[in-house]
């Protein structure tokens, strides 16, 4: 089973790209699935380091949408909020980043390694298996338009999920 989902790319600070892309996959899951599913934002925040040559996911100093999708794919999904519950925006916890120091700059001090260590262990629920941005010209859009059909949602992004 295919969904399309669309969202602009933007930088996105601190957590919030975490949230917008976890909702974005949560949305696209209950319409592929009909379950409604709370997934774990602390998870992108915790484990995710993705980088290409100019941008880094960097926990809660923020990151980039399209890496934080690349990084879903690559470990083959994302667990559920009550598996991994956010903490790094209410203090109780100080998730150390993954991202490149040359991109991110080095971790606070008083980050622990311990949740650092725990990502790989994570039992794993919904998983995408692509995703494509859409281009900013008009011709462009009107072609994807025309192939995928009526855009429902005022995002940018298409996400493919199978099941």
């Amino acid at each position: 089973m295919n969904v399309i989902l669309i969202q602009f790319l933007f930088i996105l600070i601190p957590a919030i790209r975490a949230f917008s892309t976890i909702g974005n996959i949560e949305g696209q899951w209950f319409l592929s699935t009909g379950e409604l599913v709370d997934l774990s934002e602390e998870y992108l925040v915790d484990c995710d380091g993705s980088h290409d040559d100019t941008h880094a996911d960097c926990g809660v100093f923020g990151g980039w949408p399209y890496l934080a999708y690349d990084f879903v794919i690559s470990q083959g999904g994302v667990p559920t909020e009550e598996t991994d519950p956010y903490c790094a925006g209410t203090g109780d916890c100080y998730p150390c980043m993954q991202g490149p120091i040359s991109l991110c700059g080095p971790p606070p001090y008083y980050c622990d390694k311990e949740i650092t260590k725990a990502c790989p262990t994570q039992p794993l629920y919904a998983s995408i298996t692509a995703w494509k941005s859409v281009s900013t010209d008009e011709n462009v859009i009107a072609d994807d338009l025309t192939n995928t059909g009526m855009l429902t949602n005022t995002m940018f992004i298409v996400v493919q999920y199978s099941m």
